[in-house]
């Protein structure tokens, strides 16, 4: 049964505790990074955090939730951290590789750079620009009220895996799909709609319609906008996280379609 923690200052991470080791599961550095996202952006206060145990290397990472309280219209975001810490992170350095160089570009570094420390930084991060995109574009909107806003932002995401070459599947949902799948004939004779994709000329294997894919995913409004912010806060604060990036000209925060 899951119970809350005492509540923190101001600023502090929220956790519920799923388990009793909780607090010793997480690096002194994640602790460190959701802290300063919150003191930095009060209105993500509310955030909870959970850990997860993952089914697999393929569903190791984070997510976010948006939880409904007992309350109508309460609702409480919650970020969702693998298990295991940064070890659970390594194999994705192999499985997501095109997500790898797409968060290394952000970063203004070489992929061979990622590690696995600074990936689930980056990832946990990225999740708190889905909470703050949430909060700041959806929850604040005046047309919105209650759960329409989370609805809303649910609609913008199920729109956006329409559009994608394989449909209705997010690239980490399709790299663990095809994980066995050698050959493209094999998913073209699964999805025959793939070949009328404008990018299809691009993709002779497997590997390159999952890189399409995550490009073609990473490149929506709310994925940019969760991109541009995990980049910019690791940058700014990469002394402090234990990291050697350099802060470059940080540009503003893309607002969600």
């Amino acid at each position: 049964m899951e119970k809350a923690l005492p509540e923190r200052d101001p600023g502090a991470l929220h956790l519920v505790e799923a388990e009793p080791t909780i607090e010793t599961e997480l690096r002194p550095e994640v602790r460190r990074l959701f802290e300063i996202i919150v003191r930095e952006n009060p209105e993500l206060s509310e955030t909870q955090m959970r850990t997860f145990k993952p089914e697999d290397a393929y569903d190791a990472g984070g997510f976010y939730t948006l939880d409904q309280e007992l309350e109508e219209g309460v609702i409480i975001p919650f970020i969702h951290v693998a298990e295991g810490g940064a070890e659970s992170y390594a194999p994705l350095l192999e499985i997501r590789k095109a997500s790898v160089a797409i968060n290394a570009e952000a970063l203004g570094i070489d992929p061979s750079a990622m590690t696995p420390e600074l990936l689930e930084l980056f990832i946990l991060a990225h999740e708190m620009g889905h909470v703050l995109d949430f909060v700041s574009n959806y929850q604040r909107d005046p047309d919105l009220s209650g759960w329409d806003a989370p609805d809303e932002m649910a609609f913008h995401r199920s729109a956006i895996l329409n559009t994608l070459p394989i449909p209705n599947v997010s690239p980490t949902g399709l790299t663990g799909d095809l994980r066995n799948v050698t050959s493209l004939e094999a998913v073209l004779n699964d999805h025959p709609k793939l070949a009328a994709h404008p990018r299809f000329k691009e993709m002779q294997t497997v590997e390159d319609l999952i890189r399409v894919q995550e490009e073609e995913y990473r490149a929506s409004e709310p994925e940019r906008y969760a991109d541009t912010f995990a980049a910019q806060f690791l940058k700014k604060h990469s002394e402090e996280l234990g990291l050697s990036l350099h802060e470059v000209e940080q540009d503003q925060l893309p607002l969600a379609a």
